[in-house]
């Protein structure tokens, strides 16, 4: 398992997921738990200041990237992402948990949640994704 020093340099490698701005707070071995900050060039309204749906995807899709990668390492590519919002997100701290659900021989199933700082459900989300090569590394590289 990967320690939270190594998850967070790895995602501090990844010129997105850092430009997202997640950040590793815990690591079991069901999965991760993320926490980000949204700021306002992530809102796709600014005079709703509600964060911008495909950014709450991308969040989902990273963390539970990550989810896999912090337990078994390598590279994973994302082959289906499925987002449910469940009320709109406003900006402010937000937590990311993603629980590894099945890992198969080459695909593997994770869902997220994501919650305000008050804890209420923002979005949930679930991706499937394929191990990989270095050569063909997907999301979370």
């Amino acid at each position: 398992m990967t320690s939270l020093e190594e998850l967070n340099a790895r995602i501090a490698a990844s010129p997105y997921n850092s430009w997202l701005g997640l950040r590793a707070v815990a690591i079991d071995p069901a999965g991760v738990t993320l926490e980000a900050d949204t700021r306002p060039e992530m809102l796709g309204n600014p005079d709703t200041e509600l964060v911008h749906g495909g950014v709450v995807s991308a969040m989902i899709d990273a963390t539970c990237s990550y989810a896999w990668l912090a337990n078994e390492g390598g590279f994973v590519s994302t082959v289906d992402l499925r987002t449910d919002f469940h009320r709109p997100m406003p900006k402010g701290r937000i937590t990311i948990r993603a629980d590894i659900v099945r890992a198969g021989r080459i695909i593997i199933t994770v869902d997220a949640r994501i919650a305000d700082s008050d804890g209420r459900l923002m979005a949930s989300g679930r991706a499937v994704m394929m191990r990989g090569s270095k050569a063909v590394a997907g999301s979370a590289g």
